[in-house]
């Protein structure tokens, strides 16, 4: 049987070092990343977001379940930017579709627009915290160093502290 978001996404040569592939989920952000591990590809998923108004955007949980059925539905890491509904909607199904090994993101506390989304992120936590381990969680912080993940680098700009202050004030609300 042919699955095709294998065959269009994974890299078909470790030639390739990072591969990025930005879906279309409407408003907000879901991002695919490959990482070159050796002969193999970590895979990483920055955001999910459903298209809730049915323009033909993806099911991020389904095509996730899909490109990774020969890693055994693992997917390395799910990065969230920042705890916002268009950031985090379709987690909990996704968290169901694939087995989420760590999850990285900013630590913010969102206001009550954004709770509900934020609740489920912690659940998401405490659940791959079970399953792998407390170091299953990072919360990110700007750096002006590069860290090794896979065959590659990587650097985290933010949350600067500016950009933390403002988004902790949205708590307040």
């Amino acid at each position: 049987m042919s699955n095709v978001a294998r065959e269009v996404i994974w890299p078909t040569s470790t030639d390739v070092l990072v591969r990025f592939v930005f879906l279309y989920v409407g408003q907000g952000d879901s991002t695919i990343v490959l990482v070159r591990s050796g002969t193999t590809y970590k895979t990483i998923l920055v955001d999910i977001n459903r298209d809730k108004e049915g323009n033909g955007g993806i099911s991020v949980p389904r095509l996730m379940k899909d490109l990774l059925a020969e890693q055994s539905g693992k997917l390395e890491i799910f990065v969230n930017t920042h705890p916002h509904n268009d950031h985090l909607d379709d987690l909990e199904e996704l968290d169901k579709a694939v087995d989420i090994h760590e999850v990285w993101h900013s630590g913010h506390v969102p206001g009550k627009e954004h709770r509900a989304s934020y609740d489920v992120l912690q659940q998401v936590i405490k659940r791959v915290k079970e399953n792998h381990g407390d170091s299953a969680e990072t919360e990110l912080s700007g750096s002006r160093s590069a860290t090794a993940i896979g065959d590659a680098e990587y650097y985290v700009l933010a949350p600067a502290e500016h950009e933390k202050a403002e988004l902790e004030a949205e708590s307040d609300e």
